[in-house]
């Protein structure tokens, strides 16, 4: 795992969250994939997955906080993949590039409530 300087912009937090992505380019409305997120932020996230992706490339985005909202729906791209040692899984880190009005914002306050709440 990256052990190198920190230099994320937002706060993460440790949290299951239900994330779906389906990598561009796709063809029809199927082909999501859902994935367990180890940390998760306003500037992007690491989750597990059991297939390569290449760096660099596309994907959409669904993040969901709660099953009663919508959720968030924004583009990622795949900075880094590392396999793990241990079993098939990967660790993917994903920067997040296009998000809509306001959701940027609303990630990272869902990240300063959780982040909060597990310091008291």
């Amino acid at each position: 795992m990256y052990r190198g300087a920190e230099r994320r912009q937002y706060k993460r937090v440790k949290r299951q969250f239900l994330v779906r992505f389906r990598v561009r380019p796709h063809e029809g409305p199927g082909g999501w994939d859902m994935v367990p997120v180890i940390n998760l932020g306003a500037g992007g996230m690491l989750f597990y997955y059991n297939k390569f992706l290449k760096e660099g490339a596309l994907m959409d985005l669904k993040i969901s906080f709660s099953p009663v909202e919508d959720p968030v729906v924004c583009v990622g791209q795949v900075l880094r993949m590392e396999k793990m040692p241990t079993n098939n899984m990967c660790i993917v880190a994903v920067l997040f590039q296009e998000m809509g009005d306001g959701k940027r914002e609303l990630v990272d306050r869902v990240v300063e409530q959780y982040h909060s709440q597990s310091l008291e």
